[in-house]
């Protein structure tokens, strides 16, 4: 039989701890920022160490909830092409904000 299908080979145990239900209302009042408000702070520091533009645009219109088919469309390339350039942006801005 493949292997795949094994009953317990598949299902994987996990430890579950019990907690009370309004353990998790003491975390709410957190100072948590806009995931908005952070992403235009990695551009920024993206941009700063050196980050192409043309990869922090993509970033910016891909945030913006364009899809990768309207941008191939725009840009005049395939949709493929995108996600490999969105790919690249995003590995740029790894790696600049690692440094």
């Amino acid at each position: 039989m493949f292997a795949a299908f094994r009953h317990r080979l598949r299902l994987k145990s996990a430890d579950e701890q019990p907690t009370e239900p309004n353990v998790f209302d003491e975390y709410a009042h957190t100072t948590a920022r806009c995931p908005f408000v952070e992403f235009a702070a990695v551009v920024r520091d993206a941009r700063l160490s050196g980050v192409p533009t043309h990869d922090l645009d993509l970033l910016r219109y891909l945030v913006q909830g364009e899809s990768p088919q309207r941008v191939a469309q725009e840009r005049q390339v395939t949709p493929r092409t995108i996600r490999n350039h969105l790919t690249r942006a995003i590995e740029h801005v790894r790696d600049a904000l690692a440094a």
